[in-house]
């Protein structure tokens, strides 16, 4: 399965949390949660305007991060990846936008606040919001 990952809402849900965590720290806790659930994940964090023409893809051990170009931002390209793998993947933002983008084409979401709970290993499938779904969404996000 593959996870796509919107980082800075990532980040900034961590620290409404409280848990301050760098990008670099995120994606070391992504890694070792990659390794644990043995998914695909795919992070993309905005390049903003420290972002150069063309975006960049580093590859961090299995873990694929993308940074935007000044032109695109990660919602855009969250958006181009899930139309390119549909129902293929789980896509975890609490971004409006991207929600319904995204679930238009079938494509399962998570929220932020909700995946930081399966990041720490804290099962959420007991969870209200969880038994709300259909089942076909639940057996994809009970692999997340």
């Amino acid at each position: 399965m593959l996870i796509l990952i919107d980082g800075y809402n990532l980040i900034y849900a961590l620290n409404y949390e409280g848990v301050n965590l760098s990008k670099e720290d995120l994606i070391n806790e992504l890694l070792c949660y990659q390794k644990r659930k043995k998914n695909n994940v795919i992070v993309v964090f905005d390049g903003g305007i420290y972002g150069g023409i063309t975006e960049r893809e580093e590859k961090i051990g299995n873990l694929k991060v993308i940074y935007t170009s000044k032109i695109k931002t990660a919602d855009d390209k969250i958006k181009e990846l899930s139309d390119k793998y549909r129902n293929g993947c789980v896509v975890i933002t609490s971004d409006r936008g991207i929600k319904n983008h995204v679930r238009r084409n079938g494509t399962p979401t998570m929220d932020s606040e909700d995946f930081i709970k399966r990041l720490f290993n804290y099962d959420s499938t007991s969870d209200d919001n969880f038994k709300k779904i259909g089942r076909k969404e639940k057996t994809l996000l009970k692999k997340v």
